[in-house]
């Protein structure tokens, strides 16, 4: 018996079978290298007063180059009427950090950092909120919540919606959950049917003797709804902390 042919015989027959595993791998590698990435990039200023939006507010946005020096980035961009600034950054890196900054009335600095990876998505959604100490003024009415992902620790597609508005005479309450459902209750329950960014706006009436004039405000604030219970980075205090392999 050839030893020597039986033994090339074998390699042919794993090369093979490989070729076509080595072939998908670098598909993917050369993908991943070529196709240009979307981040969109959403933040809202407000104020630490009564929690109502800033508006027209400079924010600077700038690539972390300790992160990745090949991702290049600058940006300024100013606040509309319901304090929110907007970005869509279209990039081929894997990986990258943005500093978002910006200044209260008295020129104090404020930063933060996210980071973005492209690693089961061709897109990533990062929220970066400001709030800042604001001139001293007549306190007025102003409508604001927060909200808790998953209360119960079953379904991550449920939140619950607090009502922080500055005023103890509220008579009345309306949700916009974004999906087209509403509720007149002060701290309701919501569970969204699917994932996906949604603008929830809260609106309360406000009349604090039956004679006077009802006064209505309101808040907008978006939310991102996932059904995943991972990230690309781990969340820590509204951030997206990167990872730390490769």
């Amino acid at each position: 018996m050839d030893l020597t042919h039986t033994y090339n015989s074998a390699l042919k027959k794993i090369f093979i079978f490989l070729l076509p595993v080595l072939f998908l791998s670098l598909s993917v590698f050369s993908q991943g290298l070529n196709e240009l990435n979307t981040v969109y990039l959403i933040g809202q200023v407000t104020n630490a007063q009564n929690g109502g939006p800033i508006k027209n507010h400079e924010v600077i946005i700038t690539s972390d180059s300790m992160y990745n020096p090949h991702f290049v980035y600058t940006k300024k961009l100013y606040t509309d009427f319901e304090g929110y600034y907007y970005d869509t950054i279209s990039t081929f890196d894997l990986k990258g950090g943005l500093n978002i900054s910006t200044l209260d009335y008295l020129n104090n600095d404020y930063d933060t950092t996210v980071f973005f990876r492209f690693t089961w998505s061709e897109e990533n959604i990062l929220f970066a909120n400001f709030v800042l100490p604001v001139q001293p003024q007549t306190v007025t009415y102003q409508a604001n919540f927060y909200y808790q992902r998953d209360p119960e620790g079953n379904n991550s597609l449920e939140y619950i919606f607090h009502d922080l508005s500055n005023s103890d005479d509220i008579i009345s309450w309306e949700w916009n959950f974004g999906d087209g459902n509403f509720s007149p209750l002060s701290s309701p329950k919501h569970t969204y049917s699917e994932a996906g960014v949604y603008r929830v706006k809260l609106t309360v009436v406000i009349q604090p003797t039956p004679y006077s004039i009802p006064y209505t405000t309101s808040i907008v604030k978006i939310i991102s709804v996932t059904s995943k219970s991972y990230f690309h980075g781990r969340a820590y205090y509204g951030r997206i902390l990167p990872d730390r392999q490769g």
